[in-house]
């Protein structure tokens, strides 16, 4: 970390009391959203309902529905060419008044800049030289640490374990999931899988994946398979179909509401695992092309299984040894 001045901003105790419009920005993948939330609230908790945030279309309500925030601006931020772009004027316009921006993205953009310019804002942090306090990352920090340590430079007495409970989701779709598993599983424990990482190198081979659940139906019969985002048929030739298995797209709440049912969770480097992790379900990740000390379990009981860049690596057997441990 670098910081401009000569002792750093954080040399007076509390010194950050003094603005009046901080600006969150934050626009990134889905599981990313996860990774940021615990850094976001204990932001929001230094600038009690004073927080502005401009990020991407319906994150405030799918991921940051309990951050305490003065105003929301959403915006569209698409990728090209590795970094992401929007409307920086729009976004200015939408914060109206900025005297101090924190960026949690790890991306730095020409928009950026542009909103940089825009807003003048008296002090800024974020993970590029740009800013005036400049956070590392590419250190070996699991991702929630990284973005917690954003609100940490202000405070260092945070503590992060006053920020790690899951996102809060609407009580009547928790209501109509557990509702629909009553009716459909009664008694049944559920195994959540997730094997669609948004880069298909991280992903398991699917007839490894096949043979893993037919195996673990066999010996565990009180189990039910619900799996996400599935994008053909599975199971279709899997020995004992007969056996409720659950698979297809669900809204994205809905999707987090049965992983919070579930009693394990078996995918890779993705949104689901960082959703079983934040609600504490015991689970199996693997890993080939990504760091699991970055991208990983951090809260719940967990196994990691790295595949030394090679996702096929993962053995069939390490992942059926590894779920069974959990069942204990």
């Amino acid at each position: 970390m670098s910081a401009r001045g000569p002792d750093g901003p954080q040399a007076v105790a509390g010194w950050y009391a003094r603005f009046r419009h901080p600006v969150a920005i934050f626009g990134n993948g889905v599981g990313d959203h996860l990774t940021t939330l615990p850094g976001l609230r204990a932001l929001a908790s230094l600038f009690p309902s004073r927080l502005s945030l401009v990020c991407l279309p319906d994150a405030r309500r799918e991921f940051f529905a309990d951050v305490p925030l003065r105003s929301v601006c959403e915006i569209e931020m698409p990728k090209r060419r590795g970094k992401r772009h929007f409307a920086a004027r729009r976004a200015a316009e939408g914060v109206r008044r900025c005297d101090a921006l924190f960026s949690f993205n790890p991306w730095h953009s020409s928009s950026v800049d542009r909103l940089l310019e825009l807003l003048s804002p008296e002090f800024t942090v974020g993970f590029s030289e740009t800013f005036d306090v400049c956070l590392d990352k590419i250190s070996e920090q699991h991702e929630v640490d990284r973005n917690f340590g954003l609100a940490a430079t202000l405070e260092p007495g945070l503590r992060l374990e006053r920020f790690i409970s899951p996102p809060v989701l609407p009580e009547r779709i928790r209501r109509h999931v557990r509702q629909y598993l009553r009716q459909t599983v009664p008694g049944r424990k559920i195994l959540a899988v997730h094997n669609e990482a948004s880069v298909a190198e991280r992903n398991w081979p699917k007839r490894r994946l096949d043979a893993l659940l037919a195996e673990f139906l066999r010996r565990h019969p009180e189990f039910v398979i619900f799996q996400f985002g599935v994008r053909s048929k599975l199971f279709a030739d899997m020995p004992g179909r007969g056996r409720p298995l659950y698979s297809g797209f669900l809204p994205l709440q809905y999707s987090f509401a049965v992983v919070a049912q579930s009693r394990l969770f078996l995918g890779v480097d993705s949104c689901m695992l960082h959703a079983a992790d934040f609600f504490r379900v015991p689970g199996v990740g693997m890993f080939g092309p990504t760091n699991p000390r970055r991208a990983g379990f951090k809260f719940a009981r967990h196994h990691h299984l790295v595949a030394k860049g090679r996702m096929p690596c993962v053995r069939v057997t390490q992942v059926l040894n590894a779920l069974e441990s959990l069942l204990d």
